[in-house]
């Protein structure tokens, strides 16, 4: 069990949004053997007893308080490998009765008639067994700033799920201007958070004044990843550059 799937972006906001939305949200598998979302903290039976793990009894969902599970969007691993909203009332799709929206991973998609190795897929990646894996919104927040069309890929391994969001792409150029959130010490007791690149490859750039005149050369290692951050960003209106510069500034 360990392995990666891939979803459309678009199909997954889909979820995110109406799990978010829900006053309620059904519960998981773990969710039934927590008592802090079960109705009075305690964990009952089908029979109305407390549950005891030696017992041999399963708890009773009815007794779970829907309004105290989390927003979810759930990691689903039966017939292929998919993800759902666990809002209340459920997503349900356009003519059915029952039948959830769901979004099926790439790999694993029973539905794609290319695809004939989506059962082994689903063994190798999510294992034999059937399952559900709970994953908070936080876990998505990153990936619904992307645009529909884009994909997100789900690690999966025996111990963690994790969602992966492609990096940003960056273009830097020779005389483009960067304007970083925070000031960088120079030479000469002075700070400046504007620049202009003088050299990509090895990050070379230059400082400047209020004036954009040049203060100080340096170097600041992986640039795009300032810009990656929203800690830096590229100037393209001269109303933007208005570099923090001070003679004794404290450094943040």
């Amino acid at each position: 069990m360990a392995g990666h799937v891939t979803f459309n972006v678009g199909a997954v906001r889909r979820l995110f949004e109406h799990s978010r939305a829900a006053l309620e949200h059904g519960p998981s598998y773990e969710h039934l053997f927590d008592a802090q979302y079960h109705k009075g903290g305690v964990i009952l039976c089908d029979d109305g007893t407390p549950y005891k793990d030696e017992s041999g009894q399963w708890p009773d969902s009815n007794n779970i308080d829907t309004k105290l599970v989390p927003a979810c969007i759930v990691l689903v691993g039966d017939q292929g490998i998919y993800l759902m909203s666990n809002g209340m009332p459920a997503l349900l799709a356009e003519g059915g009765k029952t039948r959830n929206v769901i979004a099926y991973a790439k790999e694993s998609d029973p539905t794609d008639e290319t695809n004939e190795d989506w059962y082994d897929a689903k063994v190798d990646i999510f294992g034999g067994d059937d399952g559900t894996i709970p994953l908070p919104l936080s876990m998505f927040v990153e990936a619904m700033k992307l645009p529909d069309s884009a994909t997100l890929k789900v690690n999966i391994t025996s111990r963690h799920v994790t969602v992966v969001v492609p990096a940003k792409q960056v273009k830097l150029a020779k005389g483009m201007k960067l304007k970083f959130e925070k000031p960088f010490n120079l030479k000469g007791g002075k700070q400046s958070s504007l620049f202009i690149i003088e050299n990509v490859p090895d990050n070379i750039l230059m400082a400047l004044d209020e004036d954009g005149k040049p203060l100080h050369r340096c170097k600041i290692s992986d640039i795009r990843k300032y810009v990656r951050s929203g800690n830096a960003k590229i100037v393209k209106d001269e109303a933007e550059a208005k570099p923090s510069v001070s003679s004794n500034m404290k450094p943040r």
